[in-house]
């Protein structure tokens, strides 16, 4: 996994023309909120302040790719080494969020994510996002993150 800029979200496969237009809409003018989008996909626009790693839980999901995307401000993603299975105690996995939270140490890849970037995490990553830099200033950060149902 690595960080993409948004002009090279035409190139993911699971990206719509449609989410395209949301991404650039949302860049001229942000505005937070859900939307609702074709073929079962949604997409939460937020504004927040990257947090210390150690204040955020570990995620994972089954249903949707999330695209993460980064319009101003920047967040660290922690993407996991090891696999959802590998962790022994997680929270119950919630259908309605499609959301588990696994517990636990693990090794990470920290990937910085900068305004103007974007990440794909896919069903089964467990990760950690809107995390600051370590010893830094927390950054106010406008993001919108895309859920795409995996095919």
């Amino acid at each position: 996994m690595r960080t993409r800029f948004i002009s090279d979200l035409k190139a993911n496969k699971v990206v719509t023309n449609e989410m395209i237009d949301l991404v650039k809409r949302l860049g001229a003018n942000f505005e937070t909120g859900n939307f609702t989008l074709a073929n079962g996909a949604f997409a939460v626009a937020e504004i927040f302040n990257a947090r210390p790693a150690d204040k955020m839980n570990y995620k994972a999901h089954k249903k949707y790719i999330r695209l993460h995307v980064v319009l101003e401000g920047f967040e660290m993603l922690l993407l996991s080494l090891a696999k959802q299975e590998n962790f022994i105690d997680a929270s119950p996995y919630d259908a309605e969020t499609d959301t588990q939270y696994p517990k636990g140490g693990t090794t990470y890849e920290p990937l910085l994510i900068q305004s103007g970037e974007f990440v794909t995490v896919y069903p089964g990553e467990v990760y950690k996002s809107g995390v600051s830099i370590p010893n830094s200033i927390s950054c106010h950060v406008k993001k919108l993150t895309i859920y795409i149902p995996k095919c």
